[in-house]
């Protein structure tokens, strides 16, 4: 049997799951309860998008996800480079790591029903050159705006690299396999 967890809200287009915490590194960071909660009038939650290439967090739980990841980046010596106005972000100045042995912080999905899924290293972190030439890596991870889809948060496809995903409709679950895809 391979891991999952139920969905909390099938209602239209979209399959809801039960969040409640993200690790980086087995630390857990204490997501306030309620964050990835939809509320009475069916706004916020966390749903799984194959189609959105990068994840979507609300504010309070990508507020956390940065401090800690500073915390991890520091003490491997990366300079920090704020989220660009219209990118992503985190990002780390990676000029002077060899990124093939850097030990990247892991990052985990944490369900109520105490399944966890492990973003593999390729699905958390992207390698790109700057404006200014400079190799740096992010975390595919936006801080959701207050008023945008009011808290939805989105596990998104970059987040889904090597892992197979699936939906079983009629258990209405969500599971993983982890692979090479």
């Amino acid at each position: 049997m391979y891991p999952s967890t139920p969905f909390v809200h099938t209602d239209g287009p979209f399959f809801y799951v039960d969040l409640v915490d993200m690790s980086v590194n087995n630390v857990r960071l204490n997501v306030p309860p309620g964050t990835f909660d939809m509320d009475d009038d069916e706004d916020g939650g966390v749903i799984t998008d194959t189609g959105a290439p990068i994840s979507f967090l609300a504010p309070a739980a990508y507020d956390l996800l940065v401090v800690e990841l500073r915390k991890v980046f520091d003490q491997l010596g990366a300079p920090y480079y704020p989220p660009q106005k219209r990118g992503f972000g985190p990002c780390w100045g990676a000029e002077d790591l060899d990124t093939s042995t850097f030990p990247f912080p892991r990052i985990a999905w944490h369900f109520r029903d105490g399944n966890s899924l492990e973003i593999s290293t390729a699905g958390s972190y992207v390698l790109y050159k700057t404006n200014s030439h400079l190799m740096s890596v992010c975390a595919p991870f936006i801080r959701r705006r207050e008023t945008a889809w009011k808290q939805l948060s989105v596990i998104g496809g970059h987040s889904q690299i090597n892992t197979y995903m699936y939906f079983d409709l009629p258990n209405e679950r969500m599971g993983w396999v982890y692979g090479s895809c």
